[in-house]
């Protein structure tokens, strides 16, 4: 069964190849589906393989450097991406400061590790509760224009 997907991209490209000077007669397929003039076929191969989308994830090769996997197979080393490493590195970074502010937040123990803000009279007033810290911090960034 054809996926009605093909059906619009074909005649996207059959659309497009009119526009771009093809004539009608160059379009003219044979009973498989194929186009009978090859040029037109591999044109049609080039046009498929540029529309379907390429998805990339963020992996560790064998030795634990970073990649960027591919969905066409393809894996890419970060330091040939320039700066991505660092971002990943970033990020990395981000993630644990994130999980050590929740987890002094949330789960420390007052009697051995208490949380507590340094705060000046911008948070007058605020219950210090998950909430509440988190409203006023994020208020605070928004007022002064810092992330």
């Amino acid at each position: 069964m054809t996926n009605p997907k093909n059906y619009a991209m074909r005649a996207e490209f059959e659309e497009s190849s009119l526009n771009q000077g093809m004539e009608k007669d160059d379009l003219e397929r044979l009973p498989d589906g194929n186009y009978k003039i090859w040029i037109t076929s591999a044109y049609w191969k080039f046009w498929q393989a540029a529309c379907k989308p390429i998805t990339a994830q963020l992996t560790r090769s064998h030795d634990g450097q970073p990649m960027l996997s591919l969905s066409n197979g393809q894996s890419i080393p970060f330091k040939e991406i320039g700066g991505m490493a660092d971002a990943l590195k970033d990020g990395e970074d981000d993630k644990r400061d994130a999980a050590r502010y929740r987890w002094l937040r949330d789960k420390s123990d007052p009697g051995i590790c208490a949380f507590y803000l340094s705060v000046g009279k911008a948070f007058d007033g605020v219950k210090f509760n998950q909430d509440t810290v988190d409203l006023a911090i994020d208020a605070q960034i928004s007022a002064k224009g810092q992330s």
